[in-house]
């Protein structure tokens, strides 16, 4: 499946993604080329037609890995939207053009377009959505004082009207803050919102995830959990969410321990969570403890969700639990264990007609089987799962590397020391290290000397920083020397 980047699926786009999808993308490109000369030919340059013909052809390039020529033929289409539309099509040309450029790693050749708009006749909404832009790509080259400059900029362009984009720019306000200032507390400057409002500032702030700093995301999800505790118009939905996405952040840093506790306050704070929310929740912690390789009471948990679980009737659940379980018995080198459970799992996919998990446990069967040396047994499974599950899927990814291996006559790292000593390292670190700092750690042997690179939300101070070198010298002389 073609992801469209948000293009506007034209008939012309259509025919390019099922040439894409058959594997012909040098055709798909020439269908749309071929598109935009006639274009030409029947309106003239400068036509709405052509305008439409340009983004077409810009967009399948894209979709071919051609960057260059795809932002080429977005500039000339934001140049002709310049010329013969009105400022609004003109501005959302040249902010999906900025986008794009983004998507490269060009940031400050992003920012540079949009500023070309800042002088641009448009409506109140239009200036949120720009000065938004500019604000993210600031923040992302370093340059706070302009970031904070052009969100206060956006959210004062609708700050009447307190709807839609704005909340967009009242969650980066608050990145944006948080990066200035660990001090300052978010969205304090609200005050009385109402139900609807507030409802779009939780997931405001949720969907900035895949794009923010986790550390300080994290710190801004902290402050909307205590600003909704505080509201009497939030909903126990909404601090649901948004403990979720703390948890799943938590996780991100390798914090495990502190990511188990917010779990267990979800479990005991809403009451009206079903049992199997509750069992839910408990699958969350033993994927946790499994993540910190804290593997007894990983297996203890999944256990006892299965437990729970064999009462309830309920196979969807049932498949998750038994399938992550003997994905760690996998890990832990219980075999036979793992067989067992897998293929309890799979009678449960088959119950609901779960064609995917089927497929998915196929592959892990296959690579449990490779990890006992008995590549005849593992070779069907893993052949299925790879001729069967999308290509996206990600246990897909897992079951081709150790196909790839096999193939190349190597052995897999799932049980290489080093490797899962390097992996223990790094959690140490992240989890132990103070908490506003550190994003990653990069642990690399160079001429087999063990080197730690740290990479920082914010610099800490000079007696900050030798605690996170001192605590990375004791995790390296435990498990790597």
């Amino acid at each position: 499946m073609i992801d469209n980047g948000g293009a506007d699926l034209t008939p012309t786009l259509r025919t390019a993604i099922t040439l894409l999808e058959a594997g012909q993308p040098d055709q798909a490109v020439s269908s749309a080329h071929f598109h935009a000369d006639k274009m030409m030919r029947l309106h003239g340059v400068d036509s709405e037609q052509v305008l439409e013909a340009l983004k077409e052809h810009g967009w399948v390039l894209w979709w071919t890995g051609e960057q260059d020529r795809s932002i080429t033929k977005f500039k000339q289409a934001c140049a002709l939207a310049e010329k013969i539309s009105t400022p609004e099509i003109h501005l959302t040309l040249v902010t999906q053009l900025a986008l794009l450029i983004a998507q490269t790693g060009q940031i400050e050749q992003a920012r540079k377009e949009l500023l070309k708009c800042c002088n641009l006749k448009i409506n109140p909404e239009d200036q949120c959505r720009l000065f938004y832009h500019l604000a993210q790509f600031s923040l992302y080259l370093g340059d706070i004082e302009s970031a904070e400059k052009q969100i206060t900029q956006s959210k004062t362009a609708v700050e009447s009207l307190r709807k839609g984009f704005y909340w967009r720019s009242a969650a980066l306000h608050a990145e944006i803050q948080k990066t200035i200032s660990t001090s300052t507390k978010a969205f304090t400057s609200l005050e009385e919102i109402d139900a609807g409002q507030l409802e779009e500032l939780v997931s405001a702030v949720i969907i900035r995830a895949p794009e923010s700093d986790p550390v300080i995301l994290l710190e801004v999800l902290e402050d909307l959990r205590e600003f909704l505790e505080s509201s009497p118009q939030s909903s126990m939905v909404q601090k649901l969410r948004t403990d979720s996405e703390i948890a799943n952040l938590l996780g991100t840093l390798e914090r495990h321990d502190d990511r188990i506790i917010v779990i267990k306050s979800q479990i005991e704070y809403f009451s009206t969570a079903t049992t199997l929310d509750k069992i839910q929740m408990k699958l969350a912690i033993a994927l946790a403890h499994t993540e910190g390789f804290d593997f007894s009471n990983s297996l203890e948990t999944y256990l006892q969700c299965i437990r729970e679980l064999d009462s309830l009737a309920d196979p969807e659940l049932s498949f998750q639990a038994m399938f992550q379980f003997s994905m760690l018995l996998d890990q832990v080198q219980k075999f036979q264990e793992a067989l067992h459970w897998l293929r309890l799992a799979t009678e449960q996919a088959f119950k609901t007609d779960d064609l995917i998990g089927t497929l998915r446990a196929k592959g892990i069967t296959g690579i449990v089987y490779l990890h006992q040396g008995k590549s005849d047994q593992a070779l069907p499974y893993l052949r299925e799962a790879l001729e069967r599950l999308p290509p996206t899927d990600p246990y897909a990814a897992n079951v081709m590397k150790h196909w790839e291996s096999f193939q190349a006559g190597q052995k897999c790292n799932c049980f290489n020391t080093v490797e899962i000593n390097r992996q223990k390292v790094r959690k140490q670190i992240m989890s132990k290290s103070p908490r506003g700092y550190l994003r990653n750690v990069q642990i690399t042997n160079e001429n087999n000397t063990w080197k730690i690179d740290f990479d920082f939300a914010r610099f800490p101070s000079a007696e900050m920083l030798r605690k996170i070198q001192t605590l990375s010298q004791e995790a390296k002389e435990k498990y790597l020397d």
